[in-house]
């Protein structure tokens, strides 16, 4: 089973360090959060912190360019779990 909240965890160092091949992996993990009938609590306010962490150690613009090559549910998603959690990122 496929734990969106683990994948975030385990790929954000990777993805921080502007690990080109990781970065879609924190997006894919909230496009799946998003998509869970239970969203909410702590896994999603860890996933949106991650997020946040990802996008200020890569940057907003490698963060947003790399974001605006996914499919418009994975942006979404990363929008709505990014909530808050993204205001310092323009870009994004």
């Amino acid at each position: 089973m496929f734990d969106a909240w683990r994948t975030s965890s385990r790929s954000s160092p990777y993805a921080a360090n502007a690990g080109a091949r990781a970065l879609p992996d924190p997006f894919i993990a909230a496009y799946t959060m998003a998509s869970d009938p239970y969203l909410g609590g702590e896994d999603l306010q860890g996933m949106g912190a991650t997020l946040r962490e990802v996008a200020q150690s890569v940057g907003d613009a490698k963060f947003a360019q790399a974001l605006g090559r996914e499919r418009p549910e994975v942006i979404h998603a990363v929008r709505v779990i990014g909530a808050g959690c993204l205001d310092a990122c323009p870009k994004t």
